[in-house]
């Protein structure tokens, strides 16, 4: 699957399930509210801009979220800023940014993609042992499809390393998995 479209997907993915419930636990109505019902949901607000195709709209409603550390939210603006589509300008560095923000806070899809990033070399220097290590440590996060797909990027990025790249891609696992996943590196 090309890239643009697995990461696409995984955004959908990722807005349907934040949408999917509230931070009281009620279900969220999907659709368009009530005139006489404010919409008080940011993440529900995003996801109709991004079904609108108005990335500029998604963007605003995110960003702020983001910066108060909402993984969730970090996540989206790194699809965004990857897919540069929908009225913001494609920017690699700051995908990348937003997916390691997201990714030090345990989010699965954020570390498979920047293991993704690291891997082809966008947006940061090609590092064969990091990429390795973000698609390991997103197997764990990640079930069916988005599993089978990490394990696969896990894959092929071994077989790309050499011998001293492998044992170098190891222990910074390990070492994340010790210190936690904020302190990986």
């Amino acid at each position: 699957m090309h890239l643009k479209h697995l990461t696409t997907a995984l955004l959908f993915s990722a807005l349907l399930s934040t949408a999917a419930l509230a931070e009281d636990g009620n279900t969220l109505r999907i659709g368009t509210p009530e005139a006489s019902q404010p919409q008080d949901n940011p993440q529900a607000d995003a996801r109709a801009a991004f079904e609108r195709g108005d990335m500029a709209a998604a963007l605003k409603i995110l960003e702020p979220l983001a910066w108060s550390g909402d993984a969730s939210a970090q996540y989206n603006l790194g699809v965004i800023y990857n897919n540069g589509q929908g009225g913001v300008a494609r920017d690699m560095a700051k995908a990348v940014s937003w997916y390691d923000k997201s990714a030090r806070q345990g989010n699965a899809l954020a570390q498979l993609n920047l293991g993704i990033l690291y891997r082809q070399g966008q947006g940061v220097a090609q590092d064969y042992p990091r990429a390795y290590m973000w698609t390991e440590m997103s197997k764990a996060g990640l079930t069916g499809a988005e599993g089978a797909q990490a394990a696969r990027y896990s894959r092929e990025i071994a077989k790309l390393m050499t011998p001293e790249q492998t044992e170098a891609a190891e222990e910074m696992i390990d070492n994340c998995k010790l210190a936690g996943v904020r302190s990986c590196d």
